[in-house]
């Protein structure tokens, strides 16, 4: 997951995971970040992660991060997992737009994005990750009309 997923470091440790979980209930609080946890109805495990962060309230907007795990079904269960945190920010937010940012090198992402309405809004080349490497970006968006 942390190979495909912007801003997750690898290795990813057990101590990072109780760390950044430990941030959840103040960035809610303060109104920045928002984190599911995605738990499969048929499977007593974690399945994923869906979330908003960067949320700016003023500008009515945010950006999407998720991922799903092993043993799941990639595709639809990520496209449920975005929907529900869309839907989310345009009925609870009242955003105006949500973004996402998709390694150029992760298509899978990219259809997932696609098939929520968004659009590509262009490539950042060569932008640099936290580990060091350096990676393109392709830039998603989805305005709501409603």
């Amino acid at each position: 997951i942390a190979n495909t997923t912007i801003s997750i470091p690898h290795p990813y440790t057990a101590e990072f995971a109780r760390m950044w979980i430990s941030t959840h209930g103040a960035s809610w609080a303060e109104g920045h970040a928002l984190h599911w946890g995605v738990h499969r109805i048929d499977d007593d495990r974690l399945a994923g992660y869906a979330g908003l962060s960067r949320i700016d309230a003023q500008r009515r907007q945010a950006e999407m991060r998720f991922w799903v795990g092993c043993g799941v079904q990639k595709h639809s269960d990520a496209t449920e997992c975005a929907q529900t945190v869309v839907d989310f920010a345009w009925s609870r937010l009242k955003m105006w737009r949500i973004y996402a940012l998709q390694l150029a090198r992760h298509p899978l992402a990219g259809r997932v994005l696609s098939g929520l309405g968004m659009q590509p809004d262009g490539l950042v080349r060569k932008r640099i990750q936290p580990e060091g490497q350096v990676e393109d970006v392709v830039c998603w968006s989805l305005v709501n009309d409603r």
